[in-house]
């Protein structure tokens, strides 16, 4: 599933390419994603210029500029491409009218497209819960520490709770717990302040270093101009059960926390 790094690579390619534009047509597939039809009506885009893209924990949200909003969700093995030729799975193809598209392309449909009102934005339910955004002010050591004070579950499993800190997936906890040299199943009220404060770096820095090379392509992830990420090249533990750790050459060993595979080294984490 892509995760923080991804979503904000694939705002950051909308933000240079569609906003300013203004919605000539769109065609909504009839499929049913996660139970439900896609929220959109056929001609509720037309004729609205987008003002702006950003993002939100995992969400993608553009604004129009009557200040309703477009939210999508990539989902298992959603794509958001700009100007790709039509392919199998298209379920949203937005023309715009200087000639380019949008297309929202889903084989897996467990991804979400929602047109909302200006008026219930603010009231969303797949928004109004979400937790800290790791990338901005907001998520200090000190808010971190709060988190994790009196909490007994396990740290991968916290720092993955999108109600408490939006956007760190299996992928980025198991590598930025590494990188703080913290065992994935330790309790999070047993961690230190020291501990802590290295989590918290080094959350922020393998968010950025996945950013800085696209994100992640593991399999179905692209941006939206449809090349890959490069993050992968740069795993320390994840996905690498069985092999050396690049950094004491002990095992990289693997367990399930949250019916998530879970990587780490006993040597380099406690």
């Amino acid at each position: 599933m892509p995760e923080l790094p991804e979503v904000h690579t694939v705002v950051c390619g909308l933000q240079s390419s569609i906003v300013g534009l203004t919605v000539k047509s769109s065609k909504c597939s009839e499929l049913t994603f996660r139970g439900r039809r896609m929220q959109i009506e056929q001609q509720e885009l037309v004729g609205r210029k987008i003002i702006s893209c950003r993002r939100r924990g995992k969400y993608i949200i553009i604004e129009f500029e009557s200040g309703d909003i477009l939210l999508i969700h990539l989902g298992m093995s959603g794509k958001v491409l700009i100007n790709a030729g039509a392919q199998k799975h298209d379920h949203l193809t937005i023309t715009f009218t200087n000639g380019s598209a949008l297309i929202f392309n889903d084989p897996r449909r467990f991804g979400v497209v929602k047109f909302i009102r200006r008026a219930h934005f603010a009231k969303e339910p797949l928004l109004c819960n979400l937790g800290l955004e790791p990338l901005e002010l907001e998520f200090t050591k000190e808010a971190l520490a709060n988190i994790c004070a009196g909490r007994k579950a396990q740290i991968k499993s916290v720092i993955m709770n999108a109600n408490l800190v939006v956007g760190i997936g299996n992928i980025y906890a198991s590598e930025a717990l590494y990188m703080a040299g913290i065992l994935p199943n330790r309790r999070s009220c047993d961690l230190s302040s020291q501990e802590i404060q290295k989590l918290h770096a080094s959350i922020i820095e393998v968010l950025n270093l996945a950013i800085k090379s696209g994100g992640s392509t593991l399999r179905d992830y692209v941006r939206s101009n449809g090349d890959v990420g490069y993050f992968q090249h740069q795993f320390k533990v994840y996905g690498k059960h069985g092999e050396p750790c690049r950094a004491c050459n002990k095992e990289i060993q693997k367990i399930v926390i949250g019916a998530r595979s879970t990587f780490f080294c006993n040597g380099c984490q406690r």
